[in-house]
């Protein structure tokens, strides 16, 4: 996710966490709720709760794969273009 630097990204095999903590403390959760508007169950763990995690089941097929991964790029994206307008709202 080259164009969200603030993002941290760790992992192994399929299971992966996306690190949200460098934003406010609500983002993950409401990626969390954008992803499952769009048919995707994410959790939340870490401090704070603000690690989105990623845990396919191990026979997922890639099409379920690569949906899933475009289903939470997307719910990212919009998250935080809402965030950005909240910020220029502000000023």
């Amino acid at each position: 996710m080259k164009q969200y630097p603030n993002i941290d990204i760790r992992g192994i095999g399929l299971i992966w966490g996306l690190d949200l903590s460098k934003f406010d403390t609500n983002i993950a959760a409401e990626v969390q709720k954008a992803c499952f508007e769009r048919g995707l169950i994410v959790e939340r763990v870490g401090r704070h709760d603000s690690v989105v995690k990623v845990m396919p089941p191990l026979n997922i097929s890639n099409n379920n794969l690569r949906k899933g991964c475009e289903i939470l790029r997307d719910s990212i994206a919009s998250v935080l273009a809402l965030q950005e307008e909240k910020v220029v709202q502000k000023i």
